[in-house]
């Protein structure tokens, strides 16, 4: 049983993040880059294996505005 707590909002950004780095090959390991963690985190964060801080949630939101301007 999990004790973590449902977290809506987060979700929505993984989600988001998800759709993201699926339009472009590469997207995944320029966010990793990014955010100076390994590439398998970013895809752990993906595959819903674990959930990104508070700091890197931040973080993919900046990369993306970044990236999408």
């Amino acid at each position: 049983m999990s004790t973590e707590k449902p977290s809506p909002r987060l979700d929505a950004l993984i989600e988001r993040m998800s759709e993201f780095c699926e339009a472009k090959r590469g997207r995944k390991t320029a966010l990793a880059q990014y955010l100076a963690v390994r590439q398998h985190m970013v895809s752990e964060w993906l595959s819903g294996v674990s959930k990104p801080s508070a700091e890197n949630a931040l973080g993919i939101l900046e990369w993306m505005a970044e990236v999408e301007e």
